[in-house]
């Protein structure tokens, strides 16, 4: 993972409620001192087996089919949304999108 996409995580989590990566991105940013002091691990098996799988700032992150690819991000402003649920979701969005861009889609509410 390269520093514009862990910049663009991060942004993401700074504007949306929950987030949702591709299981490898998301073991990336476990592994990344970028993310060291700022991404909670979850450990419940409960909440594990729904795909929550830590908090980075103030957001849920998940890990789950809704991304169907690695270097893409999905985000949702819903109440506990299911991993499993394509319409609790915005469409994919690359990661290697330019930040300053990133961030106008993101605050695009009619995006998802």
């Amino acid at each position: 993972m390269n520093k514009q996409q862990e910049t663009n995580i991060l942004k993401a989590a700074s504007l949306c409620k929950n987030i949702c990566l591709f299981i490898t991105d998301f073991t990336d940013i476990m592994s990344s001192p970028t993310f060291f002091n700022v991404l909670v691990l979850i450990e419940q098996l409960s909440l594990l087996r729904r795909g929550f799988y830590g908090r980075l700032l103030d957001c849920d992150v998940y890990a789950g089919t809704i991304v169907s690819a690695p270097g893409y991000i999905s985000v949702s402003n819903m109440e506990n949304p299911s991993v499993l649920k394509k319409e609790d979701w915005s469409p994919e969005i690359s990661l290697n999108a330019d930040p300053n861009q990133y961030e106008r889609i993101l605050k695009m509410k009619a995006f998802w």
